[in-house]
């Protein structure tokens, strides 16, 4: 009865869970908004407004990770709003992850399908929830990777080389973590097996050959004079007992969650591990058991050891804390377990699932109508016009809220955090990058702004100003300051029923 009902619940489950995605008109991530505005920059690129968006932002010429996202969001534009297209991203993300994880798992122990049900609360994660969507997207490439390469049992020839080439392209322009877990991975999983393992192996590296040389270019290129710094000990082993990347929203009252998730895996652990020694069918002898073992090791690891941030890319503590439960979860597929205890742990922690994600509801919610209440300003904004967004307001995923307004209408806010980093598509164009010159509102809540000093020395002219959750109450010298030049050269058009945002137009 299980056998047959089991997989029938396992994706109605993950359907449901799901479904949040959609229950409003934005699904708000910190970067998503982000992601969003530049791929509507790009969609446009050649289109009507070409000079206004090149006299701001140029290509990216060189090929660089983290693309793979701004793909996907221009592919589902041609059909759907800037805001539903993310929305469909993040469905796909949330419901491939623990399919893509099952599928490894009856690829590795069919009989051991229920472990995959410890999945789902990983799906929507801290990393999730930060909008780093690429990298979200790497893991599920990866699992299915993975699992391609155990089915074809690590040997690779014309077609199947072809194959790992594909997943490799698409790895290496989700993230290069990713990648190089993969490279990884194969390279280690053909040097298991033993039989011409040297030959297959350098099979395997001349087709990646040229992925290679963009990975060194990207390290050569962008690691000098990168940060370094490592999170102390008693901070990362806080974060491993409670489970971190699941607490997206708020640590402290999600905290129960990442608590209560650890003792059921460490229970099913346990007990995998107790009832695996006194059976004689002994699957820790498999070599892919190994392969996982040493996997899950190095995540662990590497969470213990590695920075918090290099070469541009941030929260790698987290990450490798994600993916060493991701690697611990298949691992278990590894072990004897008695069928019927296995479903009290997995029913405990489906159950607190759903009830952590019905408390993110109104987290969402809130989220959603903040969005909706900043985007009403887009019906009096004209295309192709300059804006300055003026953030007030303390919420960490408020950072780039703004960009919403710029989903479908283009607009060429001059906010952009992506053309600050180095490996986007879009970059600034130097004379036209706002910063300091124009003012630090990118990064200051308290943001200052001078017009005249931006606009005569890049012959760019700023049409509006978008002000965000500012208090009209008596202010410091800096606010006054910033509030005589909106007064200066725009004047109020439209003020939000609630008050939150503000759109000034130029006299």
């Amino acid at each position: 009865m299980i056998k047959k009902t089991e997989p029938i619940l396992f994706y109605i489950t993950v359907f449901i869970l799901a479904m949040p995605v959609f229950c409003y008109d934005y699904f708000v991530t910190n970067d998503g908004p982000a992601h969003v505005y530049n791929a509507n920059l790009i969609a446009h690129y050649f289109g009507a407004y070409h000079q206004n968006i090149t006299a701001l932002f140029n290509f990216n010429t060189s090929i660089e990770p983290n693309w793979i996202g701004h793909i996907v969001l221009i592919l589902f534009k041609l059909f759907a709003s800037g805001a539903f297209s993310e929305k469909l991203l993040v469905a796909s993300i949330l419901l491939t992850f623990p399919i893509a994880v099952r599928n490894l798992i009856i690829t590795l122990n069919k009989e051991n399908a229920l472990i995959a049900w410890l999945s789902i609360p990983f799906a929507f994660n801290f990393i999730l929830g930060l909008g780093f969507y690429n990298f979200s997207i790497g893991i599920v490439i990866l699992l299915f990777a993975i699992n391609y390469s155990i089915k074809k049992t690590f040997e690779f020839k014309g077609k199947q080389l072809f194959v790992l080439l594909m997943f490799s392209i698409l790895l290496y322009f989700s993230h290069l973590i990713v990648y190089g877990l993969f490279l990884a991975f194969i390279s280690l999983g053909i040097l298991l097996k033993r039989n011409e393992s040297l030959k297959m192996l350098a099979h395997f590296t001349s087709f990646q050959l040229p992925l290679l040389l963009l990975c060194f270019l990207f390290l050569f290129n962008h690691s000098k004079g990168a940060s370094a710094d490592a999170l102390g000990f008693e901070v990362l082993t806080d974060w491993f007992l409670k489970a971190r990347p699941l607490l997206v929203y708020n640590e402290s009252l999600e905290v129960w969650f990442g608590y209560a998730t650890n003792i059921i895996i460490s229970f099913v652990l346990i007990s995998g591990i107790i009832l695996t020694i006194f059976n004689k069918k002994n699957r820790l002898k498999n070599t892919h058991f190994l392969l996982f073992l040493v996997f899950t090791l190095l995540m662990l690891l590497l969470f213990f050891v590695a920075p918090n941030e290099l070469v541009s890319g941030g929260f790698l503590n987290i990450r490798m804390l994600l993916l060493f439960y991701i690697f611990l979860i298949v691992l278990l597929s590894f072990f004897q377990f008695n069928r019927v205890l296995l479903l009290l742990p997995i029913i405990i922690l489906t159950s607190i699932a759903f009830y952590q994600q019905l408390n993110k509801f109104s987290t969402i919610k809130i989220l959603a109508n903040e969005s909706k209440e900043l985007t009403c300003l887009e019906n009096y904004l004209k295309d192709g016009r300059t804006i300055i967004p003026l953030n007030y307001s303390g919420n960490w995923l408020h950072t780039n809220l703004s960009n919403y307004l710029s989903s479908d209408k283009l607009l060429l806010l001059l906010d952009n955090y992506e053309a600050n980093t180095v490996h986007f598509p879009l970059k600034w164009v130097p004379k036209s990058h706002p910063n300091p010159l124009l003012g630090n509102f990118s990064y200051s809540l308290n943001p200052t702004i001078n017009i005249a000093a931006y606009e005569n020395k890049t012959g760019i002219q700023i049409d509006y100003i978008v002000r965000w959750c500012y208090q009209h109450l008596p202010k410091d010298s800096i606010s006054e300051k910033t509030n005589l030049e909106i007064t200066k050269y725009f004047k109020l058009i439209y003020a939000s029923p609630k008050g939150n945002a503000e759109l000034f137009e130029r006299l």
